[in-house]
């Protein structure tokens, strides 16, 4: 009889240890998506008087597409007209494409100016960092 009890209890440690082994199954959250603009593209010199064409793209390093967003141009912090809406960026891609551009003519020779793109700007795309959200340049005016 004490024989069956220590086979009993040596057994214990074994099925204690094999539930202890088994591995969780809870579905991990994938992660949102994670939106950025690429640098901004624009030709130089910039003239007084002259259109210039600023160009940005877009990429998502996050595990979900974006889906819709709205995208806004600034020149000096100020709103120019030129907001809009952007469609779904996918999950580990970029747009170059689509509505990025802007077009703006500076009339001040000798003048500095700071040019921003801002995606997602109305925050509607649920992302773990918000403030890469914006990408600007310095655009000297001659």
């Amino acid at each position: 009889m004490a024989s069956v009890r220590i086979r009993r209890l040596a057994a214990l440690p074994v099925a204690v240890l094999g539930l202890l082994a088994v591995p969780a199954t809870a579905d991990a959250a994938p992660r949102p998506a994670e939106l950025s603009p690429t640098p901004i593209q624009f030709e130089r010199p910039v003239v007084a008087g002259q259109s210039v064409y600023f160009d940005s793209g877009i990429r998502n390093t996050g595990g979900q597409g974006s889906g819709g967003f709205n995208i806004k141009w600034f020149v000096d912090g100020q709103e120019v007209g030129a907001y809009g809406s952007h469609q779904d960026v996918p999950s580990g891609s970029s747009k170059l494409n689509g509505n990025s551009q802007f077009t703006h003519t500076f009339d001040d020779p000798g003048s500095f100016h700071t040019v921003t793109f801002v995606v997602d700007v109305d925050n509607h795309v649920h992302e773990r960092n918000e403030g890469d959200n914006e990408q600007s340049v310095r655009v000297n005016v001659r």
